[in-house]
């Protein structure tokens, strides 16, 4: 007797549903899922703080600007609207949030008025051989401990 298509189907999608829920509810899965959301709440807390502490420094980038008699009011009333600097602290910290999650951006730089991802990825290569060079000498540059006096 010939199956028809539709029991093959049927046949086909029970099984991914089984393979599906056997993944699903193994103890790997379980653990990378419990600790990839670690990792998010982790990486969150961390933005949160470090965010929290620059606000709560003196003053912001603009105070400096105001003490320059070349700068008018008005171009740091542009600027404070352009950086959000006239919004309140958690909607800054929520937009920037939104900008680095959605669209991978860190914002504008107050110094170099330049994007941050920008300068980061510029740094990128220096601190990588700052972190690759010494753990890859250290197998090859051993203290000779055989000289030492007993």
């Amino acid at each position: 007797m010939i199956e028809s298509s539709s029991d093959q189907r049927k046949f086909s999608f029970e099984a991914l549903v089984a393979k599906a829920r056997a993944i699903v509810t193994s103890e790997t899965f379980l653990y990378i899922v419990k600790r990839t959301l670690q990792a998010l709440l982790t990486l969150l807390l961390a933005s949160a703080l470090s965010f929290t502490i620059m606000q709560l420094s003196p003053g912001n980038y603009l105070d400096n600007l105001r003490q320059d008699p070349k700068i008018s009011p008005e171009r740091i009333d542009e600027l404070s609207k352009q950086f959000g600097l006239d919004q309140p602290t958690y909607v800054q910290y929520f937009f920037w949030l939104g900008g680095i999650i959605t669209r991978g951006d860190f914002g504008t730089s107050f110094v170099y008025f330049r994007p941050v991802a920008s300068l980061l990825w510029e740094r990128v290569p220096a601190t990588l051989l700052l972190a690759i060079a010494p753990s890859s000498s250290l197998g090859r540059w051993r203290f000779p401990w055989e000289l030492l006096p007993q």
